[in-house]
């Protein structure tokens, strides 16, 4: 998939955790077979295979039309998944048929690293932090690999982020597959570096 643009703020004297969920180019279609639930809107779709926490697209619905949207689905088990923010008790149409659930499909990362950089700007030579899913390659923060969930989580304690100065530049992050392939994690985005009012 394109690598996605994303802005981030760094806090002096803060623990920074923030994680990110891979998945493939392709998407997974499984048709609705019953809405099972309006308060919160619980969906059947047997055999699902979508992993707890990640981003789905509603298409196709005719009726209600107020269920077609981009949500976060809560998997409740293998036939059937929850929008937890999408009610349906006060819908003037009730679902009696049709629509599927789209989302990607996620990658397996078993065996792969990451790694990103920040700097004042691109091209500066100098880093002002380095993140790496080896921590031989004795960087900043850490990248923590899950593959079970699909995810890298970055990870800067906060003795790191208490000696950063307040500035702002350019980050990205790539991953590495076990046959070597680079990808764009995240592509070139900003990132800011606050100071903290709490000491």
């Amino acid at each position: 998939m394109d690598a996605p643009i994303i802005n981030l703020c760094i806090q002096q004297g803060k623990t920074f955790e923030f994680a990110l969920r891979y998945a493939e180019s392709r998407y997974n279609y499984c048709d609705i077979a019953t809405v099972a639930s309006l308060a919160p809107l619980r969906l059947t779709v047997p055999s699902h295979g979508i992993p707890d926490g990640w981003p789905i697209t509603i298409q196709c619905v005719k009726r209600p039309a107020e269920m077609n949207g981009d949500y976060i689905a809560t998997v409740i088990d293998t036939d059937t998944i929850e929008i937890n923010d999408l009610v349906g008790s006060c819908w003037r149409h009730r679902w009696a048929a049709g629509g599927h659930v789209r989302f990607p499909v996620p990658q397996d990362i078993t065996g792969w690293s990451a790694r990103a950089a920040f700097r004042r700007r691109i091209g500066d030579p100098v880093a002002v932090l380095t993140l790496h899913s080896d921590p031989g390659q004795n960087p900043d923060g850490l990248i923590i690999m899950d593959p079970a969930e699909h995810s890298f989580t970055l990870q800067l304690s906060d003795a790191v982020t208490a000696g950063l100065r307040p500035m702002c530049g350019m980050w990205d992050a790539e991953v590495i597959d076990p046959e070597g392939n680079v990808y764009a994690l995240v592509d070139v985005s900003e990132f800011e570096i606050t100071g903290e009012v709490t000491v």
